[in-house]
């Protein structure tokens, strides 16, 4: 039996997108084990 959990967690960062998703999967990581992909919902940036 599979399972999904989602969990909505925003992060942010200075250097760009990138680093902002390690950011997001880092935290999410803390309290969700086996995390197997990520999915980002909405971008944006701030000038």
């Amino acid at each position: 039996m599979q399972m999904v959990k989602v969990v909505e967690v925003i992060a942010s960062s200075d250097k760009g997108f990138t680093e902002a998703a390690q950011n997001a999967f880092i935290e999410a990581s803390k309290s969700v084990k086996n995390i197997k992909s990520i999915y980002i919902k909405h971008m944006n940036a701030n000038v």
